[in-house]
């Protein structure tokens, strides 16, 4: 490899790594979340549907990382991982409590995912 930087071969190999990894995650827009393009040749509602794609995508990946927080998961992983569960409502004494159980085969260390997620979103809402 030629290239004008002046970092060392590790420094060049991680450079690498990022460009790559930011190449994913307009790939996984592109092929899982649907921004391959839009039928419509209206500009203004392809550029407002394409912001609501951004928009739940960034919604989903704060989601998964606060879950699954040692990795990036892609959409064809984290959604049947997360996303496969029963969710109940129930509200007492002016408290709403939502109770989700999982009929996936790894229902544990998503159970552990999801509490932890609970956990935090519980002392931001008394920090608040």
């Amino acid at each position: 490899m030629v290239t004008p930087l002046e970092e060392e071969v590790l420094g060049i190999a991680q450079l690498y790594r990022d460009r790559a990894e930011a190449e994913n995650v307009f790939d996984e827009l592109k092929n899982q979340w649907g921004w391959a393009g839009f039928t419509t040749q209206d500009q203004q509602r392809c550029q407002i549907l394409a912001r609501i794609v951004a928009l739940i995508y960034n919604w989903w990946s704060l989601f998964t990382r606060l879950a699954i927080p040692n990795r990036h998961t892609e959409a064809t992983t984290s959604r049947p991982l997360l996303l496969h569960g029963i969710g109940r409502q129930t509200t007492h004494g002016n408290q709403t409590t939502l109770t989700i159980t999982s009929n996936h085969a790894q229902r544990e260390p998503i159970q552990r995912a999801l509490e932890d997620v609970s956990h935090l979103l519980q002392r931001l809402v008394q920090t608040a």
